[in-house]
């Protein structure tokens, strides 16, 4: 009885896919009856001479397409390059001591294969510092370098070489050798700048204006530590140096600054570009008032005694990072190299001969699809409101903001981004209200431990939006803490902004910009 059920399913089942394979083959029977001679002759005639050249009939390969299929194929790397061992090791069974390490550490000048790392000890015993890549096995990892430093007065820098690009590493300083550590810093992390000829999108986070003496803790910078960004840019005014003249002084408010909660945290998450502004220094109002030379000596050194950032010739800043094809950093001096004498006048001196001809050279000549330049001070053409502050920027400057522009747009240099501090607002501004530099962009990072006292004033009364950010330049503007993020994406050719307010960790933007250009 079974045996006779089964045979009858079976038989349906037949049945059933009989009955199927006649309509598909009606169905197919028909399209082919709706199909004119002539159609199916050049149907016939394509297929012949597919066949005749040996080719599939395929939709031809868009060129663009496949550029970028290579480029973001480059942007994967054989992590064996740096020679890294797999060693059983884990860091975390080591005491981390933030009493005695409490400025944490920081990893700076990351280039595709090196990085210099930065702790501060408070006394001259060697360090042995470790750096190294996750292991796929447990309580192992894969032991890059390992070294015994030396500090001057405390202070450690420390070059690590032969590193992979686009690789994520981490790093600390023990107290001890051999493997008999008794304490350690707080680990530290870092990606390495991506591979030549590498496309993928690129995220950083951003800030500037930190007032240790008006902030207990930097809530901004805590936000954007969580985030573990490819990439951190400080846009100056790191340290609020103003009446210092003494090295003990400047270490001093160095020191008072990166203690705070939010600047231990940021620093470890992410390798770091820094620029400096005034504050560093002392503020603008008295920056050029006859400080004799030794000041600004003094006040550089201890610039580098505490950034992780390795100096140029003679102690400039100025330099330029490239990660892959995808962005080239350039960090300029937008304040110690200033003639505050030509002010207004038809040759007036924002940066010296040498740092605009780089400048200049670095942009036209950059292969990465973006040029970012970390600019502290900002270049947009605020409204007339504004122009109390020019002397303090580039509007002030107008015969070299000129040249600037007219060197940009007569290269036709596409995607120059400008990212900039100073001014306690976050804002994305067009660089001109009309006009070619109109569809150039300037994205003002949103302060980490400042305000302004514009700020109330735009909130006071909606006319004031017109007299301080109108809404035709500026896309945003808000004078509260926040966190910044900005995403370079050279495939899609756009870039994401987005603002988080300190305060409450609410978005206050999140969107893409274009450039267009040039554009009247």
């Amino acid at each position: 009885m079974v045996e006779q059920k089964k045979r009858g399913d079976q038989e349906q089942d037949a049945l059933s896919e009989s009955s199927h394979r006649q309509e598909a083959e009606k169905s197919e029977s028909s399209i082919l009856r709706d199909l004119s001679r002539r159609d199916f002759l050049r149907m016939g005639a394509a297929s012949a001479v597919g066949l005749s050249l040996g080719v599939a009939c395929t939709p031809p390969v868009d060129p663009e397409e496949e550029r970028i299929r290579q480029a973001q194929a480059k942007c994967g790397t054989d992590a064996s390059q740096d020679k890294a061992q797999d060693v059983a090791f884990d860091p975390t069974t080591i005491k981390e001591d933030n009493a005695r390490y409490m400025f944490g550490v920081q990893a700076g000048s990351v280039t595709m294969q090196s990085a210099l790392l930065w702790t501060f000890s408070g006394d001259e015993q060697p360090r042995t510092l470790r750096v190294w890549r996750a292991s796929e096995k447990s309580g192992s990892v894969m032991l890059v370098t390992e070294k015994e430093v030396s500090s001057k007065e405390g202070y450690f820098h420390q070059m690590i070489e032969g590193l992979t690009p686009n690789q994520e590493y981490f790093y600390a300083f023990f107290s001890g050798k051999d493997g008999s550590f008794t304490d350690r810093t707080r680990i530290g992390r870092f990606r390495t700048a991506f591979p030549e000829g590498c496309l993928q999108p690129l995220t950083v986070a951003a800030t500037a204006c930190t007032n240790a003496g008006k902030y207990q803790s930097f809530p901004a910078l805590d936000i954007m530590a969580k985030r573990k960004v490819d990439l951190f840019c400080h846009l100056g005014d790191m340290s609020y140096n103003d009446g210092a003249n003494t090295k003990e002084e400047f270490r001093a408010k160095w020191k008072r600054t990166i203690e705070k909660p939010g600047y231990p945290e940021i620093f470890s998450s992410a390798g770091m570009y820094s620029v400096w502004d005034d504050h560093e220094y002392t503020d603008n109002n008295e920056l050029y008032k006859g400080k004799p030379q030794v000041f600004f000596d003094t006040a550089r050194a201890a610039y580098f005694e505490h950034v992780a950032q390795t100096p140029g010739e003679n102690g400039r800043l100025w330099r330029s990072y490239r990660w892959g094809d995808v962005a080239e950093f350039f960090l300029l001096d937008c304040r110690t190299e200033r003639d505050i004498s030509t002010y207004g006048t038809d040759n007036a001196v924002y940066m010296s001969d040498a740092q605009f001809t780089w400048l200049k050279e670095g942009i036209k000549n950059s292969k990465c699809h973006f040029k970012v330049l970390l600019n502290s001070v900002p270049i947009t053409d605020f409204p007339e409101l504004w122009d109390v502050l020019a002397a303090d920027r580039w509007e002030g400057y107008k015969t070299q903001r000129k040249a600037l522009f007219d060197f940009i747009l007569a290269n036709e240099i596409r995607n120059v981004w400008f990212l900039s501090g100073d001014f306690h607002v976050g804002a994305v501004a067009r660089l001109d209200a009309t006009g070619p530099m109109s569809g150039t962009w300037e994205i003002l990072a949103g302060p980490g431990g400042n305000y302004s006292v514009l700020w109330g004033v735009y909130q006071a009364q909606p006319e004031n939006r017109d007299l301080l950010a109108p809404d035709k330049q500026f896309d945003f503007f808000h004078g509260e803490n926040t966190a910044t993020f900005v995403t370079f994406d050279p495939i899609k050719d756009e870039v994401r902004v987005e603002f988080v307010q300190a305060s409450n960790e609410k978005v206050l933007l999140d969107k893409t910009f274009k450039q267009t250009f040039p554009k009247s």
